[in-house]
C-alpha cells in the first residue's frame, strides 16, 4: 500500500482514537470500550487480523456505527484472500455519511473488477470537500482502473498451472524458487509444524521448504533444516540459480520486516547462515533481495534515504576480499516515487523482475521486467501483463533457466487455500517455441516410411518449412503454441495426406512432444 495512503489512513486512525467514547453506541459497556481500545491499538499497529477478531467481539452492539463499519472494511481489504468481504462493510460506512469510505469502497470495487462502480465512487470522493486523499493521487487510481479494464480484456499468452496439492497447502505457500537443473523447488510456507515462536500463528510465521521432481511431479516437500529455519520467522527471498546460496529474511516477533541472512551450502551440507553487512541491513527496512549465478551481486529492496520514494531497488558487488561494498540505487527508470519490491534478476543476468505499485500498475503491485543495458543501466521497465498481474498485488517472481517459465505465487480463486504456487508457461515471448517429435507410418507394417513434410502457415499460406526424417525415421521441428498450419505430408507409393496441424496451450510443456500419422495407399 503506498504511502500516501497509509499516511491517510494514519489519519483517520488518529482521529477516531480522539474522539469521545459517546461518539460510539451507548450500548457500549466498559468492557466493550475496552475491546475497541484494543482493536485500535492493534488496527493502528497494522495487524488486522488481530484488530478484526476484536472489532467482531463488539460489532453486533453497533452495526451502524459508521467507524466500525468503516475500519471492519479496512482490515479485510488488508488480509489477503479476504479483501472482497471488505465492500459490504464499506458500503455502510458509506451509507452513514463517511467521507473516506467513498474511495475506500471503490478501491475494494477494484478487487472485485466492479470498474463502473469503482470509478462511480472516486467521481463521487472527489466531489467531497472534507476528503483527505488530493484530487491527483485520486486521478491516478482512476487510471489504473482504466487500464485494469483494458488489460483484463486484452491478456498476455500464458499458461498457468497450480503446482498441485503435493506443494500447495490450505495454508500460505509463497515466494518459490527453481534450481537450473529443474530438480528443486525451494518455497517458503505457513503450514502447521514449523519451529519456534510462532508453532501455533498461523498468520505469521514461516519456514522454508524444498521439493524434488520426480518425473513431471512434485514430491518430498520438507521442511529445510535447522540450520536454515529457526524459532523465528524464516522467509526465503532469493537463490543463486544453483540452489547453493539462499538469502534469507528472519523477522523477530512483533516487527514486521527482519534482517538479509546469506546461506551456503558447501560440502553437502548447509553452513550456519550469515547475516549481510550493515551496508546492506540498515535501520530501515530492507525487505526481499536477490543474488546473482555467480553470488557476487546483490539486488536488494530498501526504504533508506537517498532514494526515489517509498521503497527502491539497491544493488551492491561483492569485492575481492569478500567483503561487501557500500549499496547504489539502480536509478530512475526502474524506481519511481512509490514502492519498488522483490527483485529477481534471470539467470543470464540479462533480464531484471521486480514489483511495483508505482509504474503502469493495474492493480497494487504488478510484476515488471527490464533488460539490460550494459553494467550500469536498465532499459523501460514493461508491465508482464493479464493474467500473470492482478487486480491485487502481484509480488515475487521467479524464472527458470531458460526465461521462459515462471514461477510465483498467488491468492488465486480455486486454489488449496492462503497463497499457492503457480508455474506460467510465457508462451508471449518471440523465442519460445515448443519441440515436437512427429513420425510416418506404414498402416500395414506400423514401420516408419520414408517422407517429406511440408508446413504452411495457415493464416498466409506461406511455407513454415520442410522437413525429412532422421535415420531413426523421426522428423524434428519447432512451433509456436497455438500457431496453426497445414501439413502436406508426400512419400513414394502413398496418397499424399493433407492435414491441419497446431500444438495447443494445454498440451506445452518442456519436454518433446510426439505426433504420428499413419499414411494410406
Amino acid at each position: 500500500m503506498k504511502i500516501r495512503i497509509q499516511l491517510t489512513l494514519f489519519l483517520i486512525g488518529l482521529l477516531v482514537l480522539l474522539q469521545p467514547c459517546t461518539a460510539q453506541s451507548k450500548a457500549y459497556k466498559k468492557k466493550h470500550k475496552r475491546t475497541w481500545s484494543e482493536a485500535n491499538f492493534f488496527y493502528e499497529a497494522e495487524d488486522y487480523e488481530m484488530a478484526l477478531s476484536l472489532y467482531a467481539n463488539i460489532y453486533l452492539l453497533d452495526e451502524d456505527y459508521d467507524e466500525i463499519n468503516f475500519r471492519i472494511g479496512t482490515c479485510y481489504l488488508n488480509i489477503p484472500g479476504e479483501k472482497k468481504k471488505s465492500i459490504l462493510y464499506f458500503q455502510k460506512a458509506k451509507a452513514a455519511g463517511y467521507t473516506e469510505a467513498y474511495f475506500w469502497l471503490a478501491r475494494a470495487y477494484h478487487v472485485a473488477e466492479q470498474f463502473e462502480q469503482e470509478k462511480k465512487n472516486y467521481q463521487l470522493y472527489k466531489s467531497k470537500e472534507d476528503k483527505l486523499i488530493i484530487e491527483k493521487e485520486v486521478e491516478r487510481y482512476l487510471d489504473i482502473a482504466s487500464r485494469a479494464e483494458i488489460a483484463i480484456n486484452n491478456p498476455v499468452f500464458v499458461k498457468i498451472e497450480n503446482l498441485g496439492s503435493s506443494i500447495n497447502t490450505e495454508y500460505s505457500e509463497v515466494i518459490p524458487f527453481i534450481t537450473a537443473d529443474k530438480s528443486k523447488l525451494v518455497f517458503s510456507s505457513k503450514r502447521p509444524g514449523r519451529f519456534g515462536i510462532y508453532e501455533n500463528e498461523n498468520k505469521n510465521g514461516s519456514d522454508v521448504y524444498v521439493a524434488e521432481r520426480e518425473g513431471d511431479s512434485w514430491v518430498n516437500a520438507h521442511k529445510m533444516g535447522f540450520e536454515i529455519n529457526t524459532e523465528i520467522n524464516d522467509l526465503v527471498v532469493g537463490m543463486n540459480n544453483l540452489g547453493t546460496i539462499l538469502l534469507v529474511n528472519r523477522t523477530r516477533k512483533g516487527m514486521d520486516y527482519g534482517n538479509l541472512f546469506i546461506c551456503e551450502y558447501k560440502n553437502d551440507t548447509w553452513l550456519t547462515p550469515v547475516m549481510l553487512s550493515e551496508e546492506i541491513n540498515s535501520e530501515h527496512k530492507e525487505s526481499s533481495a536477490c543474488i546473482t549465478a555467480d553470488g557476487k551481486l546483490i539486488y536488494f529492496s530498501s526504504n533508506r534515504p537517498g532514494g526515489f520514494g517509498g521503497k527502491d531497488i539497491w544493488k551492491v558487488k561483492q569485492l575481492p576480499n569478500g567483503n561487501w561494498a557500500k549499496p547504489s540505487n539502480v536509478g530512475g527508470l526502474i524506481n519511481s516515487s512509490y514502492d519498488e519490491e522483490a527483485p529477481f534478476i534471470s539467470p543470464n543476468g540479462k533480464t531484471l523482475y521486480f514489483s511495483s505499485n508505482g509504474h503502469e500498475t493495474i492493480g497494487g503491485y504488478d510484476i515488471y521486467n527490464a533488460e539490460s543495458r550494459g553494467k550500469r543501466s536498465w532499459g523501460t521497465p514493461e508491465n508482464l501483463g493479464y493474467p500473470i498481474n492482478s487486480v491485487d498485488d502481484d509480488v515475487y517472481f521467479s524464472v527458470g533457466e531458460n526465461d521462459k517459465t515462471a514461477y510465483y505465487s498467488s491468492f488465486s480463486d480455486g486454489g488449496y487455500g492462503g497463497s499457492d504456487i503457480y508455474e506460467a508457461q510465457l508462451l508471449y515471448k518471440e523465442s519460445f517455441l515448443t519441440p515436437v517429435k512427429f513420425m510416418v507410418k506404414d498402416p500395414q507394417t506400423q514401420e516408419p516410411i520414408e517422407a517429406m513434410i511440408t508446413l504452411f502457415v495457415e493464416e498466409t499460406g506461406k511455407i513454415y518449412g520442410y522437413y525429412l526424417p532422421n535415420n531413426k525415421g523421426e522428423f524434428l521441428f519447432v512451433v509456436k503454441p497455438e500457431m496453426k498450419f497445414n501439413m502436406e505430408i508426400s512419400a513414394e507409393g502413398f496418397t499424399t495426406n493433407t492435414t491441419e496441424f497446431h500444438i495447443t496451450t494445454d498440451e506445452v510443456s518442456d519436454d518433446m512432444l510426439f505426433r504420428e500419422t499413419v499414411m494410406s495407399k
